[in-house]
């Protein structure tokens, strides 16, 4: 990947042959290159209710980038970062493409344009080696050092975790746990369907292989189904998606703070 023309654009990063601002306090020319002194920001201020302080738009229709950020600090660097005290801090918004897309490629070549890899996603995450989103809940009171993190040969979808995080290596059968939370907390959720009227829950005549459907039944119980393939139904012909259950023990449960056995499920 070049980072001064990450995604290969042959018109990219082009400017007028003459330069712009100079120095600190100088007129800002557009389409020119302009550079302030060092260390000074170029700020710009606004109160504008129902609206922005600085718009920027591309008006071309091929491959045209509107803002574009980039910072060439080897630690804690930022190339584009947004802060709101109560509202959204970046947003991202697409009509049925990506809203937001975060890739942490390496040096390899970044694939462009990247709607075509993926249509009307939210948030869009990707990594060569190491997760594609990695969320955690609660404060680091305790964070990994990245050179004890083992490598992946290959990226992994999402990496969850809670609570402090412990840097000391857990031996188990010879191997090494490098990643694991101290603190018993979920690191998972399912928000579950639950009917409106007490009557049976129908599984989803909508489905994909590895999609997960959790409810609660008209008494509460909970069940846990799998996709797991899909099946005519009948002489309609219509295909359906096959539903598997996933056993949940209602006469087994512990409480919360039961210790639970070695071996016990």
């Amino acid at each position: 990947m070049d980072p001064l023309n990450p995604f290969e654009l042959n018109n990219w990063a082009n400017a007028g042959p003459d330069m712009g601002g100079t120095g600190t306090g100088d007129d800002l020319e557009i389409g020119a290159n302009n550079t302030p002194d060092d260390n000074d920001a170029t700020l710009v201020q606004s109160m504008a209710s129902n609206n922005f302080a600085l718009g920027v738009w591309n008006l071309d229709h091929d491959h045209a980038v509107g803002l574009y950020g980039e910072s060439d600090s080897l630690t804690g660097g930022i190339g584009t970062a947004g802060f709101c005290r109560k509202g959204v801090g970046s947003y991202g918004i697409t009509e049925a493409g990506i809203g937001i897309a975060g890739r942490a490629m390496g040096q390899d070549k970044v694939e462009h344009p990247l709607d075509l890899q993926a249509t009307a996603v939210g948030v869009f995450g990707q990594s060569k080696v190491g997760a594609a989103i990695r969320g955690h809940g609660g404060e680091f009171s305790n964070v990994l050092k990245s050179e004890t993190t083992s490598p992946r040969s290959a990226g992994i979808g999402a990496v969850l975790s809670t609570g402090a995080l412990s840097e000391r290596p857990l031996v188990i059968d010879d191997a090494q746990l490098l990643e694991y939370s101290e603190t018993a907390a979920p690191q998972l959720q399912l928000i579950p369907h639950v009917p409106r009227e007490r009557t049976e829950v129908r599984l989803p005549t909508e489905g994909r292989i590895g999609e997960f459907f959790f409810f609660l039944d008209s008494r509460h119980a909970p069940h846990l189904y799998v996709c797991t393939g899909f099946r005519s139904k009948g002489t309609s012909g219509k295909t359906l998606p096959q539903w598997s259950p996933i056993r949940v023990e209602i006469q087994n449960a512990l409480l919360g703070g039961d210790a639970v056995q070695p071996g016990q499920p």
